[in-house]
């Protein structure tokens, strides 16, 4: 008797506007249950899908609002980057950043390439004439070091360069001495040489290391230049 009162009510009822589609569907799924035992209003039934259009209705212009949103944070990103292009368009650091690329060969700074050869050392290319401007440089700094001096139109007779070909000269030797002594060192027999060739070792790769370090500040302080 209780469910045929249900149903009896249901046909004058007053529906309810659901506050979320969850909420109308638990309902319908109620009217599924009574289903099972009498008929289902029409009216009630016209009402579930009313409402099931309106939450259809509000979930397509949610989806409309999330897509002006978004519109309009691509509208402001466009006016960000504008301001970001003009503030720094004639400064040089951004000019080789937005000039320089990773390729397949190396990486490239406007017509320049920096690329690493079959002795895993890096050659400064023009591409424009295909010249090696720079070869065997011992680091990727110092060869980016370099690349940069030809942007900034200087030969090998600017005191820069000269520096930065010297800094790659001694670590040339440096190496080759390490390298040379490590393998005397392989066949020494004697405690007393192999302690004096382990010494000269030690000595040769504090000194690699005062390079690196001077190489990397060298590095810093360009790209700090750059952006001053």
């Amino acid at each position: 008797m209780r469910i045929q009162e249900k149903i009896r009510d249901m046909k004058n009822y007053d529906y309810p506007h659901y506050s979320t589609a969850k909420e109308c569907l638990e309902h319908f799924r109620f009217a599924t249950i009574l289903h099972k035992h009498t008929k289902i209003p029409v009216s009630y039934v016209e009402h579930i899908k009313s409402e099931i259009n309106r939450f259809e209705a509000l979930k397509i212009e949610g989806n409309e609002k999330k897509k002006l949103i978004n519109k309009t944070n691509v509208s402001k990103l466009d006016v960000l980057l504008d301001k970001v292009v003009k503030t720094n368009i004639h400064k040089k650091d951004f000019e080789i950043a937005i000039n320089t690329k990773r390729t397949s060969d190396g990486t490239a700074i406007d017509h320049l390439l920096i690329s690493k050869n079959k002795s895993h050392r890096y050659d400064v290319i023009d591409t424009k004439t295909n010249n090696k401007l720079f070869y065997d440089i011992n680091q990727y700094k110092l060869a980016y070091l370099l690349t940069i001096t030809v942007i900034e139109d200087k030969n090998r007779q600017h005191i820069e360069v000269k520096q930065l070909l010297d800094n790659n000269n001694q670590y040339s030797h440096l190496l080759e001495s390490l390298n040379e002594n490590t393998k005397k060192l392989e066949l020494l027999t004697t405690e007393k040489e192999k302690s004096t060739t382990e010494t000269i070792i030690n000595g040769l790769k504090d000194q690699v290391n005062i390079l690196d370090q001077l190489i990397s500040a060298q590095y810093v302080h360009k790209n700090n230049s750059l952006k001053a």
